[in-house]
């Protein structure tokens, strides 16, 4: 018979101090507004932009709270070194592993450090890369660190560990609702009805699938814990809240999802059969059960025409798409790659030799493996690069090395082993289903599939801070567990009074200085890059309306303050660009054109200058360069041969942008340059698509320094390639000209004729 909450070790709530119920209130806003906070209205540019808000926000507030709180404690013992911060070494490391979970965190937080101090591109690694999909940069990545250190260290009742529990649970079905109403066709706050796969409030299929696996198995741990308290209603509840997140799930489409949840399932049934009783294990089968049938229920209601269908047809499109390019496939050519770069660390452009030392291990650093992953990977038709390995230790290893992947596992095992241990001591006492074990057992099981999960997934911001969340929570419920009297809440301020002696009032106040020392520190960071962030994306969105009005100067006047700021973010200064590039366009000569040009030019210029590695910046700047070649400035041709070999290094593997590289190099008279890069595309084009534009590029060069009857060749294999396509008409212009160097007059006619032909056929064809 199992026991009751009275006999449980677990201490009870006592006197909290307000600082310590503001910090555990903060961690659980953040929890709750993670995942369901997102631009469904364009209000901002970025869909995902409102959770790296929030998430910065919170993670600052508990810093600032907690060294409150620890400020308030020293003033109130008897002087310094009686209150801590964090718990003292002397006593804090042992032999239990959750102690040594903490450690592995602390250190993991370090060598996240490390790796951003040694990253080509420290800011890029500090602030972000792409703000449409955070939670890798070092600000990010600390903020959920806090989250993290804030549950495992303030849990400290079995009411706290629940109401962890419950926000997860409850989020994941309201989630999960907002996602089944996609699916029927209804969504008020953005366009995600009638697509094929529904995003909720995560904007991604696979994120929120990723989600749903956690959240999905938490709500089948507490609707087993509730019952046991006496609150039989929540079983039925809670057993419909899991039907809808089965659902939900379903209407994902996302097969590695699927795979993690049946994983976390088999787990907590091992788990179940180890180390709880039989009722709680068939009662957990029992609600899983049910769950899936109303899941099945929703499936196969008819739902609108856009989705994928219901039954064996769904399974087998997407079964399909996983193991085609952008599945499975796609991901093995993606962990191909990143498994090359972790025996060379190859980098463009090429690190210093005690750089490159460093490499294997603290790797890239964070959000560095982008500019990587190119280098390594076969040939390829589209210019789309992987910006994640589709694998959380393989991206582990690329951003922060051998020994940021070697901490992140020691932190899994030793969760796995505290979670274990206190299941193992929970059955010695004879509470084989209590409150802790129950709670235990589902949160293994959540992680696990998690783990499952995103060894083919993607981690972002909303599934990132429930995954650390859950980690906590194995620690938090472990000292419980082991140490319960560690757990004991301070006792009120009147006994703390009694035989307190004086003590001076510098070290009285110092606390307390370094506290507001601290706040102001952080309330600087928030506003100097979050707030400035949100302002530069509401900015941005106006502009995009005045692009959509019509209003050219006034949206270029919109991008010029949003970059002003938020000068980190890319996409600001390529539509400033793109508005002045058109701008010259339009205009009548190149005279008039050429200051909207240079602008265009100095514009993407200034954000090289922060990130010279941006391939989109890159290669407008190329195209930016060119103009101004064309345009009248032969000045410019060193720089845009420059340029244009500096993205072909960047991107070996993409055929169309060797061939482009091929072509500009014609116009600067590179001739050895441009056989080299032709032939290199050329290479490419059996394992991609035809390359007239490089076999033309190829023809002229060798035309240029001589040898005509390979040229000839190269502009007749350009022709067959495509016969009607751009590059066909150069080269019957060029070959007409070479047969009248043979005097071979009428069959260059020919050529000619069928040149003028292909040109005029566009304006024949009407509009």
């Amino acid at each position: 018979m199992t026991r009751s909450r009275a006999t449980s070790p677990v201490r009870e709530p006592g006197t909290r101090s307000p600082l310590d119920i503001a910090i555990e209130a903060t961690w659980l806003t953040g929890l709750v507004l993670l995942p369901i906070a997102f631009d469904g209205r364009e209000w901002a540019v970025f869909f995902s932009q409102p959770k790296q808000f929030f998430l910065h926000l919170v993670a600052l507030l508990i810093v600032v709270l907690w060294v409150f709180d620890w400020a308030v404690s020293q003033r109130r013992s008897n002087g310094p070194g009686s209150g801590s911060f964090l718990p003292r070494p002397g006593s804090w490391i042992s032999r239990g592993p959750e102690r040594w979970a903490l450690i592995a965190a602390a250190g993991f937080a370090v060598i996240s450090v490390i790796s951003t101090l040694l990253s080509p591109l420290s800011a890029v690694s500090m602030w972000g890369r792409d703000f449409n999909a955070g939670g890798y940069e070092l600000y990010s990545l600390l903020s959920l660190m806090v989250i993290f250190f804030a549950v495992a260290l303030r849990v400290h009742t079995r009411d706290q560990a629940r109401r962890v529990m419950y926000v997860l649970a409850g989020t994941g079905a309201l989630t999960a609702v907002y996602g089944v109403a996609q699916h029927f066709g209804w969504d008020p706050l953005s366009g995600g009805e009638g697509l094929g796969r529904v995003i909720s409030s995560f904007g991604n299929p696979i994120f929120f699938a990723s989600y749903l696996v956690m959240s999905t198995t938490v709500t089948v741990a507490i609707a087993l814990d509730q019952p046991r308290s006496g609150l039989r209603w929540w079983l039925p509840i809670a057993v419909v809240l899991v039907g809808i997140q089965l659902a939900a799930l379903w209407f994902t489409g996302s097969r590695g999802p699927w795979v993690g949840l049946l994983a976390g399932a088999a787990a907590f049934a091992v788990i179940g059969w180890i180390w709880l009783d039989r009722s709680t294990l068939l009662r957990g089968a029992g609600v899983m059960a049910v769950g899936a049938a109303i899941a099945v229920a929703l499936a196969l209601v008819p739902a609108e025409a856009t989705s994928r269908g219901r039954g064996l047809e769904a399974v087998r499109s997407i079964i399909g798409e996983e193991f085609s390019a952008e599945g499975l496939g796609g991901r093995a050519e993606i962990w191909r790659g990143a498994l090359t770069l972790a025996r060379t660390w190859e980098r463009e452009p090429k690190d210093s030799t005690a750089v490159r030392a460093l490499r294997p291990l603290f790797g890239f650093g964070p959000e560095m493996y982008y500019y990587s992953y190119p280098l390594t990977i076969g040939p390829q038709e589209r210019s789309e690069a992987a910006s994640h390995a589709h694998n959380y230790p393989l991206q582990v290893l690329m951003e922060l090395g051998f020994t940021g992947l070697l901490v992140f596992l020691a932190i899994a095992v030793f969760i796995l082993l505290t979670g274990l241990r206190a299941l193992r001591m929970e059955k010695a006492a004879g509470r084989r289903s209590d409150f802790l074990s129950i709670l235990m057992a589902g949160i293994l099981a959540a992680l696990i599939g998690r783990i499952v999960e995103q060894q083919v997934g993607v981690a972002r911001i909303g599934d990132l801070a429930p995954f650390w969340a859950l980690m906590a929570l194995v620690i938090a419920l472990a000292r419980m567990r082991f140490r319960p009297e560690a757990n004991a809440v301070p006792a009120p301020r009147r006994e703390q009074r009694r035989g307190r002696t004086p003590t001076p009032s510098i070290a009285r106040v110092a606390p307390l200085g370094a506290a507001l020392v601290l706040a102001a520190a952080a309330i600087t960071v928030f506003f100097a890059r979050d707030v400035q962030m949100l302002r530069a994306s509401l900015l941005a969105s106006q502009g995009f309306e005045r692009i959509d009005a019509g209003d050219g100067q006034d949206a270029l006047r919109l991008f010029r303050q949003a970059r002003d700021l938020a000068p980190d973010v890319e996409l600001y200064p390529l539509t400033a660009d793109w508005l002045l590039f058109n701008s010259a366009r339009l205009k009548d000569d190149g005279q008039q054109a050429q200051p909207f040009f240079e602008a265009a030019y100095e514009t993407l210029a200034r954000y090289e200058q922060r990130n010279p590695y941006a391939y989109s910046t890159q290669r407008r700047l190329a195209a930016a360069t060119a103009d101004l070649y064309r345009n009248g400035d032969p000045g410019r041709i060193p720089e845009m041969v420059a340029r244009y070999r500096k993205l072909a290094a960047l991107r070996p593997g993409y055929a169309d942008l060797q061939a482009l590289a091929a072509s500009v190099f014609v116009a600067a008279g590179e001739f050895q340059l441009v056989i080299e890069t032709a032939d290199h595309a050329i290479e490419l084009e059996p394992a991609t698509h035809p390359l007239p534009r490089a076999w033309w590029a190829r023809g002229e060069a060798l035309m240029g320094i001589g040898r005509e009857d390979a040229a000839a060749t190269s502009f007749e294999t350009a022709i067959a390639r495509d016969p009607a396509g751009e590059y066909a008409i150069p080269s019957h212009r060029s070959l007409a000209a070479i047969l009248d160097g043979r005097g071979q007059g009428a069959l260059a006619d020919e050529h000619r004729s069928r040149a003028d032909e292909i040109e005029a056929a566009p304006a024949a064809g009407g509009p």
